[in-house]
């Protein structure tokens, strides 16, 4: 590993730590490193996020696979770096209060820009949330984390075998069978992403119980007979917005089809600029030689694990 020198841990999923790294190959440019210990590879899992990360032409909007490699008993995957995620920023009240409504439809639009680019290449990604929407030291946006990602025909739809996806951010047809989905299941969570950004709420808490999961699959989350009792609470500022994720996270398919082509109609003009400010990069301390070896744990991984990878990509 003396090509890449390893700094402080930035997240940390079900299935892998990232941590921030330097490349001392290029000049120490500035890269995430993604470590998955053996234990948890997934060699189907793991093509299918490797091939949608390698996706060329490469997209502004989508993270980019530097490189992956084995290195003792784990699986490294090298990206671009970036600063933090949309949930910290939510997370962070005087932040989260002082965004404008410019702000949030660049927002949308980068989304939909990194999400449609995936679509046209037969993906669904099946996972956007605030934190796997990162933003780069530019304060742009990169859609991240392509574990759950799910390849289908150009616009076409495919049956699953079980439930993808986080609660919460899920559309209807991704938590109830027969588990059949389509691209829509993106615009669905899209709409759940953006009520969590501008109300600092999912649009239903995450007080999963059976009387929320039927109301999810069967009513429109703003009651069309008292449809100022919305149960998103946008502020006044959004109200324009509002709409837009109203049919995003309608039951109907067809209804997030409509909301995506009226959105992309009449906000075209937000295709430039960016949604945040520039912020620096901190990547702390260098891992100790002990901390090192705790998330990548000496030993090998298998010839026939590493083709079975290779293969599938």
């Amino acid at each position: 590993m003396s090509k890449y020198e390893i700094y402080e841990k930035l997240g940390k999923g079900a299935f892998s730590t990232v941590f921030a790294g330097r490349n001392g190959n290029d000049g120490n440019s500035i890269v995430a490193v993604k470590i998955v210990k053996s234990k948890n590879i997934d060699p189907g899992r793991i093509s299918k996020e490797i091939k949608a990360l390698s996706l060329r032409p490469v997209h502004d909007n989508l993270l980019n696979l530097l490189e992956y490699f084995p290195f003792r008993s784990s699986i490294f995957i090298v990206t671009d770096y970036c600063v933090c995620s949309l949930l910290k920023i939510i997370k962070n009240p005087s932040e989260r209060s002082s965004l404008t409504i410019s702000q949030v439809n660049q927002v949308i639009f980068q989304v939909f820009s990194g999400v449609d680019h995936l679509h046209k290449n037969g993906f669904i990604h099946c996972d956007i949330k605030s934190s796997n929407i990162l933003v780069t030291a530019e304060g742009n946006l990169k859609i991240a984390d392509f574990g759950e990602v799910r390849e289908v025909p150009l616009y076409g739809s495919l049956k699953l075998s079980h439930p993808v996806g986080t609660p919460g951010y899920q559309a209807p047809e991704v938590k109830n069978p027969p588990f059949v989905i389509t691209f829509c299941v993106d615009y669905y969570s899209i709409g759940a992403t953006i009520c969590h950004l501008v109300t600092g709420d999912l649009p239903f808490k995450r007080d999963f119980n059976e009387n929320l999961i039927k109301l999810v699959k069967t009513k429109s989350i703003f009651p069309e007979e008292k449809p100022e009792k919305s149960l998103l609470n946008f502020p006044k500022k959004f109200v324009e917005i509002e709409k837009y994720v109203k049919l995003f996270l309608d039951k109907d398919i067809q209804k997030r089809i409509q909301g995506y082509r009226l959105w992309k109609t009449e906000k075209e003009d937000f295709s430039k600029g960016t949604p945040f400010p520039k912020k620096s990069a901190k990547l702390g301390r260098t891992l100790s030689k002990k901390e090192f070896d705790k998330y990548c744990p000496l030993g090998s991984l298998s010839t026939k694990l590493i083709s079975e990878i290779r293969e599938n990509i």
